[in-house]
């Protein structure tokens, strides 16, 4: 699946992973999911870690109008962690789109301590992160 997520609901906090080749389809699907999970909540933070996608299928015009409907609150802290400069480039139009679109918190970084920081988590180490809470949640 090109994306996946884990809750914290303690934490408050979404961790979002997308993998290999990304597109509008996908996104969807994630949003469709994570709005029908028990546990989601729209005041969340996010972190979506894009760094293992290796190809992004979205248009400009698709990638504006996925950041119109959002399943988060427009002040919910997003941080979006990539690897390369087109990951970069695709993060940093979707950070635009959504603050036209009256969403304050979206934010790209490269650095994943950086990106934790700014989502105000504490104490895990961001590359066990994901892989940990994955386990809690298959337990």
């Amino acid at each position: 699946m090109p994306a996946d997520f884990v809750i914290d609901v303690h934490a408050g906090v979404v961790f979002t992973k997308g993998a290999g080749v990304l597109g509008r389809d996908d996104v969807l699907q994630h949003n469709a999911r994570l709005i029908a999970h028990a546990d989601f909540r729209p005041q969340f933070s996010q972190l979506m870690d894009v760094s293992a996608v290796s190809k992004i299928e979205i248009s400009v015009n698709e990638l504006e109008q996925l950041t119109i409907p959002t399943v988060f609150e427009r002040t919910s802290r997003r941080a979006i962690l990539v690897a390369s400069d087109l990951q970069y480039g695709v993060g940093r139009m979707t950070e635009v789109f959504s603050e036209m679109n009256g969403q304050t918190g979206v934010r790209v970084f490269r650095d994943a301590q950086e990106a934790f920081a700014f989502l105000g988590i504490d104490g895990v180490p961001p590359a066990d992160a994901f892989t940990r809470l994955v386990s809690l949640s298959h337990a």
